[in-house]
């Protein structure tokens, strides 16, 4: 994410965007699979997100797909949990080009419309960071194509919140988990969990102190960009204080992994049992009640509650 006060520029195109954050990522000359600056932050949420939401990724022996899969550090994380298939696929030219490096993965360039793969092609689909990049009025095409190309599982990994919906720089939207969860229930898929990356400390800490150095003056840093040097020895000086307090605080905004699945043909083998765990499915009803940790659908209506903690 861009820090706060990013100034206005052209209209954003993802295509256009992204393969000048690929540029930069080279011109950076270190970290290249991280397009934020790369800091201490932003390794340790990394780890976290390896070590928790990735998880959720049913990938050995799977044909698995990421939609929007950038410099590619995610495939190259999955591929040592023994997928059966294992494809990237991004609209960005130079994002490709850094993806295609020390993988086995198949990299695919997207041109922005259907995607080229068959029905049900994959066992899984996920995006991380994707959805967040893109305008409202590009989510029912995306959904739409993803729920198409997905036999089993979809994953959404990105950023939402309990609180009021944003945007930052014109590139970046922060929505309720809803936004996402209405149009992929219509399309016949069960949400099976909500799950928080449990970051929220250290998330609104940074935050926050990219808000007071806007406040001197320093020009904004474009996505992709370094860090300076007293920038990540504040990121490590919080972290001792912040990483302890995630296990604390439930996160109200924030990465999430949001797991679907398409129910089972009728009579399949398993159909009923899965029923019978889900408790809610589909459709418009579904409130995701989510106040950190690890959370199950809740009923239209009902209390959120914390279930527990990963």
């Amino acid at each position: 994410m861009d820090a706060p006060g990013t100034a206005p520029g052209p209209p954003y195109d993802p295509a256009t965007f992204w393969n000048g954050v690929a540029w930069r990522l080279r011109a950076r000359g270190f970290d290249p699979d991280l397009t934020g600056p790369a800091g201490p932050v932003h390794r340790y949420k990394r780890d976290v997100l390896l070590a928790k939401l990735f998880s959720l990724l049913p990938v050995e022996g799977a044909s698995v797909l990421e939609f929007g899969c950038g410099p590619g550090w995610n495939l190259r994380a999955l591929a040592g949990r023994g997928p059966a298939r294992l494809v990237g696929a991004d609209v960005a030219r130079e994002m490709v080009k850094l993806a295609r490096r020390d993988t086995s993965a198949e990299i695919v360039q997207l041109d922005g419309g259907r995607l080229p793969f068959e029905d049900r092609e994959f066992d899984c689909a996920f995006t991380h960071a994707v959805l967040q990049h893109n305008h409202a009025e590009a989510l029912p095409s995306i959904l739409t194509e993803l729920t198409r190309v997905t036999r089993s599982t979809l994953v959404l990994i990105e950023d939402t919140t309990a609180w009021r919906e944003r945007s930052s720089g014109g590139s970046y939207w922060v929505r309720r988990n809803q936004s996402y969860i209405a149009p992929v229930t219509a399309r016949g898929f069960r949400l099976l969990d909500v799950t928080g990356a449990d970051v929220w400390a250290t998330d609104t800490t940074w935050l926050a102190m990219q808000r007071l150095a806007s406040l001197t003056g320093r020009p904004a840093r474009a996505e992709g960009a370094a860090g300076s040097a007293w920038e990540y020895r504040l990121d490590r000086a919080a972290l001792l204080l912040t990483r302890r307090l995630d296990r604390f605080f439930p996160q109200l905004s924030g990465k999430t992994a949001l797991r679907f699945q398409r129910p089972a043909a009728p009579g399949a083998p398993g159909q009923l049992a899965a029923q019978a765990g889900l408790g809610v499915l589909g459709g418009g009803a579904v409130e995701a009640g989510y106040a950190g940790g690890h959370c199950q659908p809740q009923l239209a209506g009902e209390q959120p509650g914390r279930i527990g903690v990963d």
